[in-house]
């Protein structure tokens, strides 16, 4: 499966090993800011979480990224 090829790939599996845990750990307090967020129904809130919301997202694309170009070498 992909888990054996990204083993066998120090490089690839190193970096999808740090990025997928911090985009874990932000996609938590992403969660938690998004609560808090629409509690609070202020604009200036959402527009900030909106571009904080941006950035996790990017983030979180480096792991699935390598994650699939790991499985297809």
């Amino acid at each position: 499966g992909a888990t054996t090829r990204v083993s066998s790939n120090p490089v690839l599996g190193g970096i999808m090993a740090t990025t997928g845990t911090l985009a874990i750990a932000l996609m938590a307090f992403h969660l938690a800011w998004a609560i808090l967020t629409m509690v609070r129904g202020n604009e200036v809130a959402r527009k900030r979480f909106h571009k904080f919301s941006l950035v996790v997202w990017s983030i979180w694309l480096i792991p699935y990224i390598t994650g699939m170009l790991a499985g297809m070498l």
